[in-house]
């Protein structure tokens, strides 16, 4: 993986964004996300349950990493 995207990014993508849309659709491939982006964009304010849906599979596209003391060391440890 080359890139951990952030969930502001797949906000700014759900807000129109052209940059943000073109990053996700070009580095999609080798990219991943954090169960907490998943979370938080999850938490964004769908129009209706197909937006929704559509998030959902934008997001199933990306590799999923949860949380471990590998990604997220407590104390830099």
């Amino acid at each position: 993986m080359k890139y951990l995207i952030d969930s502001n990014i797949f906000i700014y993508h759900l807000n129109g964004e052209d940059i943000a849309s073109f990053f996700l659709q070009n580095h999609q491939s080798y990219s991943a996300i954090s169960r907490i982006t998943y979370i938080e964009v999850l938490s964004f304010n769908f129009d209706n349950i197909e937006q929704e849906n559509n998030v959902k599979k934008l997001l199933a596209q990306f590799k999923l990493l949860e949380l471990n003391q590998e990604i997220a060391p407590i104390n830099g440890i």
